[in-house]
């Protein structure tokens, strides 16, 4: 097949996460400056996160090479480990988006990470060929786009509505070069949609930088899982309030009416802790779990939200203390459709 220079030009688009997956990707944990006296811990989450996955569907590991042998014995076996150079294990931000078109072909787009806040230069050029070198290993064309960004700073549906973090596209001087008419242009073309939903002020919440779903998701056509705030004293009560207000006054592609299911807010640790940063397998949900009161009732919302799939608590206090998420440090490799 040969490809045109954009996405669009050959039909391809973002599909939705709970379509079925061809596999599950992570990036071992290796930043002592990030976690510091957990490190250990957190390497030991991400190999648990990666064998409860696997359950479900094949996964892949990305590694540096001075790690790969510590993460091969860690995940054990039936997970492949890849050998890569980078620096954040954040896989959603610095990998991929998958594309998939409806003749059966799968492709991806990568990003610019040069506006991201915090990073050395050093490291942005790492991380910036993460998604470029997991694309060309996996032998699917690639197309890179003229845009500074994190994967985390959109969701999409799959039926052409994109929910977009303003932080993601716009803050620490990210496209500044752009108006928004044409980063909604670019959104459109490298990523196959027809309407973008725009939410407003970032989540309160270690490692949050424009996450989307810290704040919300999809759950299905015409279904959005917010998550909610613990009222008064919370620092994300604006921030909720903004959002379910935009949500409720924003339509999907298709002229419908969005359905928000509003999730409660952990109550017995410090705030910015999210439900909605969850990941999705093959007849599952993996659903972050805090050890509080407000795990039982979210956990049960999320199954109604995604009926037919086993509800798989996952325990994320720490890596939520990191600036880490379920979603965050997990990347879906959609299956071809028509396979």
């Amino acid at each position: 097949m040969s490809f045109g220079a954009t996405p669009a030009d050959e039909g391809f688009f973002l599909p939705p996460d709970w379509g079925p997956h061809e596999r599950s990707w992570l990036c071992w944990p290796h930043r002592r400056d990030l976690w510091g006296e957990e490190l250990m811990a957190a390497k030991v989450a991400f190999a648990e996160l990666a064998r409860t996955i696997r359950r479900f569907e094949p996964v892949g590991v990305l590694a540096r090479p001075v790690e790969a042998t510590e993460a091969r014995l860690a995940c054990g076996p039936g997970i492949e480990i890849r050998q890569m150079d980078y620096e954040d294990a954040w896989l959603r931000d610095n990998g991929p988006a998958f594309l998939v078109d409806m003749q059966g072909h799968v492709a991806g787009v990568h990003w610019h990470l040069a506006g991201t806040p915090g990073r050395l230069a050093r490291e942005r050029g790492r991380d910036e060929q993460v998604g470029p070198r997991l694309l060309d290993s996996l032998g699917l064309h690639r197309f890179p786009a003229p845009l500074e960004l994190a994967g985390g700073a959109f969701h999409a549906d799959g039926l052409g509505t994109l929910l977009a973090s303003e932080e993601g596209l716009f803050g620490g001087g990210r496209n500044p070069e752009l108006t928004r008419q044409e980063v909604e242009a670019l959104l459109a073309t490298y990523l196959g949609v027809r309407r973008i939903v725009w939410l407003g002020a970032d989540f309160v919440g270690p490692g949050s930088e424009g996450q989307i779903d810290r704040l919300c998701r999809f759950a299905g056509a015409g279904r959005v899982l917010l998550q909610g705030s613990r009222g008064a004293n919370d620092p994300n009560r604006d921030v909720v309030e903004d959002g379910l207000a935009r949500l409720q006054a924003a339509r999907d592609a298709r002229g419908r009416d969005l359905e928000v299911m509003v999730l409660p807010a952990p109550r017995r640790l410090p705030g910015g802790l999210s439900y909605t940063a969850l990941c999705l397998a093959n007849g599952a949900v993996l659903v972050p779990a805090f050890d509080d009161p407000a795990d039982e009732t979210a956990q049960a919302m999320i199954a109604r939200a995604f009926p037919g799939r086993e509800i798989v608590p996952v325990a994320a206090a720490m890596l939520s203390a990191a600036g880490g998420s379920l979603r965050r440090i997990t990347l879906e490799q959609p299956r071809a459709i028509g396979q």
